[in-house]
């Protein structure tokens, strides 16, 4: 019996390219919970609007049938996510690296219980938080970086949006 070695293959990519596909990410199940804290998502934030090609470092990713499923990065993609949801107002531009062209989340946390996992993002990008989900990290990082962003003149968040997609 010979069994076949798997090649790993290592591509740079911009997160505009990563975010720009149709094809949708997949938390799974077996992932810890995004668990970034206020200083995570403050010191993120501060690199892209200092470099305009920032490294966010690596993400391993097993594409299968149109998905991207997750294995190490998630709390950066996530991150990442959160970000263009809370640009999202500034320009209509920011909905294609949030939806598919069928208009559904292009990231998708697999249930981890009853009450987490897929609903909270979506309540966050249709702005219909239920105070149930308030209490999710991912909810209050996408606050911490609302607040962030309400510091910003529209230059600097004009900068950051294109660092952002560097």
């Amino acid at each position: 019996m010979t069994t076949e070695a798997k090649v790993l293959t290592a591509k740079e990519h911009s997160i505009e390219e990563y975010f720009s596909s149709d094809k949708e990410f997949v938390v799974p199940r077996y992932q810890r919970n995004y668990a970034w804290e206020k200083g995570n998502i403050t010191q993120l934030v501060d690199d892209l609007r200092a470099e305009s090609e920032y490294y966010i470092g690596n993400i391993i990713i097993n594409s299968v049938a149109g998905k991207r499923i997750i294995i190490d990065g998630q709390q950066r993609i996530i991150s990442i996510f959160l970000l263009f949801m809370a640009l999202k107002n500034k320009t209509n531009e920011v909905d294609k690296y949030i939806c598919d062209k069928r208009g559904n989340l292009k990231i998708n946390i697999e249930k981890r219980s009853e009450q987490q996992g897929v609903p909270v993002l979506k309540a966050i990008y249709d702005n219909s938080v239920s105070a149930q989900l308030k209490k999710f990290n991912e909810y209050q990082r996408y606050n911490d970086i609302e607040k962030y962003l309400g510091q910003l003149n529209e230059d600097e968040k004009n900068k950051l949006y294109q660092n952002l997609l560097g």
